[in-house]
């Protein structure tokens, strides 16, 4: 322990370089510390002085160890003060000099420079953007920021992979078909949700619906609309009507292309599943849409039908002249032609 110690306050010394190789808790914090309140006492000026470290948490550990230790100085009497000095190998020969490196720290504009190397390289640029080549008040990337940018980045290239760019596509197939997704998920730089995620848009994009489901499914946190809807549209292709339904009840269905899109897979999802009731008023909304044309005729003969098998009869009759009046030339027009014939003999013959 000794030899310890005395290996402490030589390297603490500031009068020496000092290479210290030492595992994790055995003290490297510690000696640094006394090495830089040495310097403090030897006359060294605080904004003289630099401490890097790899670590935030390494740095913080560092000015709170060193300010500890001199606000305890300030308030020591002499005897316990003068053992303090020199228990780190100093010399005690000014205690009220000691006792105003506290003050002295807190008041150096700016503080004692304790910080991580990339801090550090951060204010080089700043103070020196011409010379280093970047641009003046340029912004550091955070890690929220990065995590931000690579998912955008991953939408853009799913969006063109889903779009039609068969280089793109072709990659993706490779990418999850052929690496595994076991290698996928060993990723270290993002979270395992973050990957799950990853592979469920993968398999979007090339329409492996089963498979796109299955790993929305397993992603924890709340879904943003986006891909809330290729969540339900994955389900709704694999029949999973129910959990499509709740996929996309949850989101905020607008008079809009999207929101058409949206409210006619809900519609049909109702359908599939049995409740006609909720699909009748589902088709009713989306057939008042003129976004997608195709979308607002199928939904208005499905409302028609719907509102016929459910006996809102005139609700019947009115939807299916409109129909007829819209979509004269659809291959469906017989048929509404001969559904509303019978609707019509009905109401004559009670």
């Amino acid at each position: 322990m000794s030899e310890t110690l005395d290996a402490s306050v030589r390297a603490s010394d500031p009068t020496v370089s000092a290479w210290v190789a030492a595992n994790a808790g055995s003290g490297k914090t510690y000696t640094l510390a006394n090495r830089v309140t040495r310097l403090l006492l030897s006359g060294a000026r605080p904004e003289r002085i630099l401490c890097l470290t790899f670590t935030k948490a390494a740095a913080a550990e560092m000015q709170g160890r060193l300010f500890t230790q001199l606000g305890l100085w300030s308030m020591l009497p002499d005897l316990e003060l003068r053992a303090a000095i020199e228990g780190i190998g100093a010399k005690a020969d000014d205690l009220a000099k000691a006792r105003r490196l506290f003050a002295q720290a807190l008041e150096t504009p700016g503080g004692l420079k304790v910080l991580t190397i990339h801090a550090f390289c951060q204010i080089v640029l700043s103070r020196f953007p011409i010379e280093a080549g970047v641009p003046p008040g340029f912004d550091v990337l955070d890690d929220n920021s990065a995590r931000g940018l690579i998912a955008e980045a991953r939408h853009c290239v799913l969006g063109r992979a889903g779009n039609g760019d068969t280089r793109l596509s072709t990659a993706l197939d490779f990418l999850v078909g052929e690496s595994g997704e076991e290698s996928l998920q060993d990723n270290t730089i993002e979270s395992g949700d973050d990957i799950k995620l990853y592979i469920a848009q993968a398999y979007y994009a090339k329409k492996n619906y089963a498979k796109a489901a299955e790993y929305y499914q397993q992603y924890k946190q709340n879904l943003p609309e986006p891909l809330l809807y290729q969540y339900g549209f994955s389900l709704f292709h694999e029949k999973q009507y129910e959990d499509a339904i709740k996929a996309f009840s949850a989101i905020a269905i607008k008079q809009d292309s999207i929101g058409q899109n949206v409210a006619w897979h809900l519609g049909s999802a109702y359908l599939n599943s049995g409740n006609k009731e909720k699909a009748r008023s589902t088709f009713e909304f989306v057939s008042k849409l003129n976004w997608d044309k195709n979308i607002k005729e199928l939904a208005t003969l499905n409302f028609a039908k719907l509102s016929y098998e459910l006996n809102f009869q005139k609700e019947a009759i009115d939807a299916f002249r409109t129909y007829l009046k819209n979509y004269a030339q659809s291959d469906k027009a017989s048929e509404v032609k001969e559904l509303l014939s019978k609707i019509l003999l009905a109401a004559n013959n009670p």
